[in-house]
């Protein structure tokens, strides 16, 4: 066609294959269809992950009994195991759910890479979850109510049977620990599921640790240990450790909003490549392109925002007489200096 156009993101699939009975034959065509397949992994897998390893995250068994009827294995699969088809299109849709990104993690965990795809951050109810034993309950109430004080949604969490752990914390943002002697077994188990659904969600999630005076940090565990923990006594009460989480929270806040213009940014530039404007609305997006270039050069994310603003702007705005009139494809001049910005956008959001 004569229209410049970015190169489409292929996902290659490799459905029906039985690696089971002819495991020698199953290797060797394995080696051929990587070698195959391998120019279509350019453009998104990243460079420490092979095309071979990734194209068996891609596999699909065969399984004679979906061979008859109209049967969907994803409906009877519920939980699937690693033979069955089900588990492989859970990995498929993974993919695409993650845009085809962070496939450093799939190569290191798979299951990590599927629950960070079903379960995505759409917003906490809490942004501090303040956990603590019984002992120290009054420190933690009044923790909660200068939290609340300073517009911080806060509730707290007492220790209890451990078979009851349930869904909270995957409604607070931040989990606070008072700990008050040593760690309960439910602030552990507490601390460890929060840090470990941090890891799978890849959301921004803090855990910040509040001793009392009774607490001998050496004894604490090593990964509560090593976190910088704010301390109660000494002049130091809840309204002070209340003021410090809220700082901490802010700026947070901010660092999200930050990262949330990054991401809009991005995808204003590459719905350029599907768009069809006039030749002035492309001069436009050329000038466009170089200010973001600059603001975030700059760090200025305002300025940032404005030119999203303006780039949609420019796809909305047509003659209303003559809506179609003298419209082309992204011109190929933009193409590199576009996909530049989109893979710096990215680096700096990963970073």
């Amino acid at each position: 066609m004569p229209y410049d156009r970015p190169q489409l993101t292929v996902l290659p699939i490799l459905s029906r294959f039985d690696s089971r009975v002819e495991y020698q034959r199953a290797e060797t065509w394995y080696r051929t269809c990587t070698e195959l397949t391998a120019p279509l992994f350019r453009n998104w897998l990243i460079k420490n992950v092979s095309a071979e390893q990734m194209l068996r995250h891609l596999t699909l068994p065969y399984v004679s009994y979906w061979s008859f009827g109209e049967q969907l294995p994803v409906v009877a699969e519920r939980v699937p195991s690693t033979e069955q088809i089900a588990f492989g299109l859970e990995t498929v849709a993974a993919i695409v759910a993650h845009k085809f990104d962070r496939t450093d993690l799939l190569a290191d965990n798979r299951d990590a890479y599927v629950a960070a795809a079903r379960a995505p951050e759409s917003g906490f109810e809490l942004d501090v979850l303040v956990s603590s034993p019984r002992s120290a309950r009054a420190v933690a109430d009044a923790l909660v109510v200068e939290l609340r004080a300073l517009d911080l949604r806060a509730e707290t969490s007492l220790s209890g049977d451990l078979d009851s752990l349930g869904m909270t914390l995957d409604s607070a943002r931040h989990l606070c620990l008072v700990v008050d002697k040593e760690l309960s077994r439910w602030q552990e188990a507490e601390a460890e599921r929060f840090l470990r659904r941090t890891l799978t969600i890849g959301s921004d999630r803090r855990l910040f640790p509040v001793l009392t005076t009774s607490v001998d940090a050496a004894g604490l565990p090593g990964f509560v240990r090593n976190l910088r923990s704010i301390e109660l006594g000494g002049g130091v009460g809840p309204g002070d450790v209340a003021r410090a989480l809220h700082d901490s929270v802010s700026i947070d806040r901010a660092r999200r909003t930050d990262q949330q213009v990054l991401r809009d940014a991005g995808a204003a530039l590459r719905d350029l490549s599907e768009s069809r404007l006039r030749y002035t609305d492309w001069y436009t997006v050329e000038r466009a392109v170089e200010t973001m270039d600059e603001a975030l050069r700059a760090g200025d994310t305002t300025r940032l925002q404005d030119m999203i603003v303006k780039l949609g702007r420019t796809h909305r705005e047509q003659d209303p007489e003559n809506p179609d009139d003298e419209r082309v494809a992204l011109p190929k001049r933009l193409v590199s200096p576009i996909s530049t910005m989109i893979g710096r956008l990215d680096r700096r959001l990963r970073s």
